[in-house]
């Protein structure tokens, strides 16, 4: 067999042995059909265990099992079940030369996958601020997730505070951008938080901070429960002293 822009080339099947045992009759056929049908499964089988291979050496930071598969024709933009795409996870692991060849080599850093999360949506989880700006030279856009999530809400959710200054900043993504239920990355950060863990909710005013700095809006309302509740209405009720007490301050400096 071989391997040619990703897909297997099955080899013709001709043998003079064969025919001349078996001359040209229906049973001939049928069996010309389940000896090909064999060996087109066996090769299936075995692209997909290098599909699945690419994406965990792609997770794994493995750039000479990466290259070898690649180069053997699996697919670059190869997705399983539940996966993300191998530039995806590669941009996860901050791997940037793996990235670099990956796109080289046609991935799509447009592609979504998982949660329709493409590469970017992903990286924005991480610290990994130099694969997210090579993402951003290639090409990558600003896209929505399930659920209509922004990459604010996903760098809040994974706590890169950094990361979301750079969304921000960089990216110009909306700092008010919305959820079904009317809550902003702002909103997020106040939510995750635990009342009386200090050290678990240190980042998240971190990212209240950001958010304010690059116009967050304390006063957007959210849907939680039956309950429509403002940024500040939601640290009260929470108890969350820092917080109520960081958006009250901002709030007066506005107004002066």
């Amino acid at each position: 067999m071989i391997l040619a822009g990703g897909r297997a080339c099955l080899p013709v099947f001709r043998c003079s042995i064969f025919e001349r045992h078996y001359p040209r009759t229906r049973r001939r056929d049928n069996l010309c059909q389940l000896i090909l049908g064999k060996i087109e499964k066996t090769v299936n089988v075995r692209l997909r265990s290098g599909c699945l291979v690419v994406l965990i050496a792609a997770r794994a930071g493995d750039l000479k099992k990466v290259k070898s598969l690649v180069n053997d024709g699996v697919d670059p933009d190869v997705t399983s079940v539940n996966s993300y795409t191998a530039l995806a996870y590669a941009a996860a692991g901050g791997h940037l030369e793996m990235m670099q060849f990956l796109i080289e080599k046609g991935a799509d850093v447009n592609k979504p996958s998982r949660f329709k999360k493409t590469p970017l949506c992903v990286v924005v989880g991480t610290p990994h601020l130099d694969a997210a700006k090579l993402l951003v030279s290639k090409g990558a856009k600003v896209t929505l997730m399930n659920n209509n999530f922004g990459l604010t809400h996903e760098a809040v959710f994974w706590r890169q505070p950094k990361m979301l200054d750079f969304v921000l900043n960089e990216l110009k993504v909306d700092p008010n951008l919305k959820a079904p239920n009317g809550s902003t990355g702002l909103h997020w950060a106040i939510w995750r938080q635990i009342p009386g863990e200090d050290l678990h909710n240190q980042v998240y005013l971190e990212l209240i901070k950001v958010c304010l700095e690059n116009g967050g809006n304390p006063m957007l309302r959210f849907t939680q429960g039956d309950q429509e509740l403002n940024a500040l209405e939601s640290a009260a009720e929470k108890g969350l002293e820092k917080s109520l007490a960081m958006l009250k301050k901002h709030m007066a400096e506005k107004e002066n």
